[in-house]
């Protein structure tokens, strides 16, 4: 939590890009580019005719959003009985992308757990089990080119979009079956027991053309956005009256799992 007060913060670039004009933060770890998102957001509750139920902001990490409500609260900007259940009321899309992206179409449903992966992989003859904390074995491998699939938006069916996926020549050496039609029967799988994958909270509002509605919309850490978290973010920043978007192109930590800086570089924001 921050011990900054509100009316310490100079805010970079306010006289030339006010605070219900757009913006996009640019900066290395520490230069403050989520203190100054939380000020600029003050300042349109304060300042302008927004109220926080028109705010959305998505993070990548549970404790940045509950940073971020804290330091709100701190400022008074938000009551500080908002911190008891935030997940409920104004403050429930002040959360993660997933979690913002679930909410806004009431909930997908039960997601699937460690077992029903265990279970779908023996059904394939597939050891889940790992023999050693660093073994691969097949039925996670299966799995982990499911996921990088899906948030990457490559087809399975498509023989150069698998290629893309750079845990394939390891999952083949292990697994010589048809992983399009392994993904095709996990998600009958899914279906028949009305449960859903992680990256299906990011895909249903895309699918259903579901928006929130929100007049401002910030986006944090949007440099370890995935395409799928991309291609979600975009849709709302297009709806924004405002939009304030944080990144550090040059710390891109989940490069592993698809994060590109490109999408934070190609956001044509002041």
């Amino acid at each position: 939590m921050s011990d900054i007060d509100l009316s310490d913060i100079d805010i970079t670039g306010i006289d030339e890009q006010p605070a219900n004009e757009s913006v996009k933060l640019n900066g290395p770890p520490g230069t403050g580019k989520t203190t100054e998102s939380a000020a600029r957001v003050a300042q349109l509750l304060d300042n302008y005719e927004y109220e926080l139920h028109d705010v959305l902001w998505s993070t990548y990490r549970h404790s940045l959003a509950m940073e971020t409500l804290e330091r709100l609260a701190e400022w008074g900007v938000i009551p500080k009985s908002e911190l008891a259940n935030p997940t409920d009321g104004p403050t429930r899309y002040i959360a993660t992308t997933h979690a913002c992206a679930n909410r806004i179409v009431g909930g997908v449903g039960d997601m699937t757990t460690w077992y029903d992966r265990k279970q779908f992989a023996q059904q394939r003859n597939l050891r889940f089990d790992k023999r050693n904390p660093w073994d691969d074995p097949p039925g996670q491998l299966l799995f982990q080119v499911f996921s990088y699939a899906a948030n990457n938006l490559l087809d399975l069916h498509d023989g150069m979009d698998r290629e893309k996926i750079p845990m394939m020549d390891d999952l083949r050496e292990k697994y010589g079956g048809n992983v399009a039609r392994a993904f095709d029967d996990w998600q009958d799988y899914k279906a028949q027991n009305d449960k859903f994958d992680f990256w299906e909270q990011l895909r249903a509002p895309i699918d259903q053309g579901v928006h929130p509605n929100k007049d401002v919309v910030v986006i944090d850490e949007y440099h370890d956005a995935t395409p799928l978290m991309a291609k979600l973010s975009e849709m709302w920043l297009e709806q924004a009256e405002v939009a304030i978007v944080a990144g550090d192109p040059l710390q891109v930590v989940n490069t592993y799992a698809g994060a590109d800086p490109e999408f934070f570089e190609r956001l044509d924001l002041p």
